[in-house]
């Protein structure tokens, strides 16, 4: 049964910025805690990645997983497009938008998982997940200047 889940951070720092970073799926190993690696796949005409392979680990196991990815001026989308060892169905969607402190960056997870996990269980370990990948793009974007990033 596909669980889902929402979060929302106000940061203080620019939606460019916020953007920017969100857009770099090459950079998810870095602030994404259950992603160990991304190789781009194709990229657009603009130079995304459009299609991507992720390798993931979540709860102490392991898959590789093709990711397609789609971009708006508010965000981007990405999701399995077949089901995969871990997931029959993923999708993240990251929304960014301009708020009076900076900029509101939401971040909606759609999952069904092959192994049985209680609905409750799963909500939390998403809703735990989706919080501390919003605070990571926090950090980053709100680190001092001349902080490396």
């Amino acid at each position: 049964m596909t669980e889902s889940v929402d979060a929302s951070l106000t940061l203080r720092a620019p939606l460019d910025a916020v953007l920017s970073l969100v857009h770099r799926v090459e950079s998810y190993p870095q602030w994404q805690q259950e992603v160990r690696e991304v190789v781009v796949d194709q990229r657009d005409e603009a130079g995304r990645a459009v299609r991507a392979t992720f390798g993931i680990e979540v709860l102490g196991r392991r898959s590789v997983d093709e990711v397609h990815i789609d971009y708006s001026d508010a965000g981007l989308r990405y999701r399995l497009p077949r089901p995969g060892r871990l997931a029959r169905h993923y999708v993240a969607e990251y929304v960014a938008a301009p708020s009076p402190e900076g900029t509101l960056l939401q971040l909606m997870v759609e999952l069904d998982v092959v192994t049985p996990i209680p609905g409750t269980l799963l909500r939390g370990l998403m809703r735990a997940g989706a919080q501390q990948n919003l605070q990571s793009v926090r950090r980053l974007v709100e680190a001092p200047a001349g902080r490396s990033r």
